[in-house]
């Protein structure tokens, strides 16, 4: 009986750890349950609730049904563009597929690459900066999910579902029966409105989940970049207190805080204690790039498409008002959720090259030949910009957007040209 209870304190403790790293980290529960996400979410309590677990399933298989009649339907596809109309859906679905199994596999490591944020600094001298840190660099990406949600779900919403049940309620007024979305089914819609509405109810959990698990996975994503830069902001804090705790007065004269020998012991003892944290910083940095490695590669190629096809969609002239307001804010949203993490990459650089900037203010003329020694150790290693990458070989920064941007308007060139052609 004792076994059990000890067993079950664990977990309820390890549950508990989680759930403050979630809400200290900015992690929003309602985005991710809503959307039926695996990851740091998806923990041991959501786990064992045998009616989430159905849920999250469910959100999978409404998922699974759009993508395989969407790709009946794009090979069945008569024209350019009615291969671009289900190409754009086809890619961000093929994306959710692989963020949401890939963060159910990675579970347990995405959450102890989550905990292992607050293992960085065990014998902190400054544990309310830290916290202060946390809390600014959380602020920073709070409105990136809730505008993407705006955006990519809410648009997708509208357009297959509200749009169509109105035209269907009032009799074919605005135009004739069709589906949002092209998709094969074995029923004929155009015949049967019971068939019409089950394939509308369909596509209204597609557009509703394809994006949301997404955008889970990305909102994720965000928070861990944000305390890797919070990790950073405190190092520099920290280095920045050390190097400050001798001043030289406007005479020339060393001002102590207690005497030199025991000064000088404190920012000998100060500064390998900060060698050892920024190890474990950097080390922490590592198993976040190892995590996200694969799935950024995958976003940028998919997504590309889904941005190529969507393009060549809004700019055909024969689309629909509410079929270009769908490809035009679905092409907004992709365009913003891709700035958003190029710019979450490049914030992890322009954070490391700041590192630098802890010797501003300080004197570092009258440190010791030890205390210089170390100094020159620490300057050679972060004077190494951290540039987190897509499997080694993408940059996450906005040259790779520019990049990803280019590369996307020439599968769009080509495709006018196939088109004309």
């Amino acid at each position: 009986m004792g076994f059990f209870t000890s067993v079950d304190m664990t977990d309820v403790q390890r549950l508990r750890v989680v759930e403050d790293s979630k809400r200290r980290s900015g992690l929003s529960d309602l985005i991710g349950r809503c959307g039926g996400y695996r990851g740091p979410l998806y923990n041991e309590h959501y786990s064992k609730n045998i009616l989430f677990r159905i849920y999250v399933h469910l959100t999978d298989l409404a998922v699974w049904i759009n993508y395989i009649t969407m790709i009946a339907a794009a090979m069945k596809s008569q024209s350019v563009l009615e291969f671009a109309m289900v190409g754009f859906p086809i890619s961000a679905e093929s994306l959710s597929l692989f963020l949401s199994y890939y963060s159910g596999y990675k579970n347990a490591e995405m959450t102890e690459v989550l905990l292992g944020f607050d293992d960085c600094f065990d014998d902190d001298p400054y544990p309310q900066h830290l916290e202060m840190e946390i809390r600014k660099s959380a602020d920073y990406y709070h409105h990136f999910s809730r505008s993407l949600l705006w955006l990519q779900v809410f648009t997708m919403q509208i357009y297959c579902f509200l749009f169509p049940v109105t035209n269907e309620l009032m009799h074919d007024f605005f135009r004739p029966r069709a589906l949002p979305l092209p998709s094969l089914y074995p029923c004929d819609w155009k015949e049967s409105r019971s068939c019409f509405i089950m394939i509308i109810f369909i596509h209204f959990l597609g557009a509703t989940y394809v994006n949301w698990k997404i955008i889970g996975f990305g909102e994720v994503f965000f928070s861990m970049v944000s305390r890797q830069v919070a990790l950073f902001r405190h190092l520099n804090h920290n280095l920045n207190q050390i190097l400050t705790s001798v001043h030289v007065s406007t005479d020339g004269t060393v001002i102590y805080r207690v005497d030199k020998e025991i000064d000088h012991i404190y920012i000998k003892s100060a500064l390998r204690k900060w060698i050892k944290h920024h190890q474990n910083v950097m080390t922490q940095y590592d198993r976040l790039q190892t995590l996200y490695s694969w799935p950024l590669f995958v976003h940028f190629g998919l997504v590309s498409g889904a941005l190529c096809c969507s393009a060549y969609a809004t700019s055909d002239e024969t689309l629909d008002f509410d079929a270009n307001l769908l490809c035009g804010g679905f092409l907004v949203g992709q365009m913003l959720e891709l700035f958003y993490l190029c710019r979450m990459g490049d914030w992890i650089t322009i954070e490391t090259n700041e590192l630098t900037l802890a010797l501003t203010g300080s004197y570092t003329f009258v440190l010791d030949r030890i205390e210089s020694q170390m100094l020159r150790i620490i300057l050679s290693r972060v004077h190494r910009p951290s540039v987190m990458r897509a499997v080694g070989l993408y940059p996450l920064n906005t040259s790779t957007l520019k990049m990803l941007i280019q590369s996307t308007y020439s599968y769009y060139t080509m495709l006018k040209k196939v088109n004309r052609g």
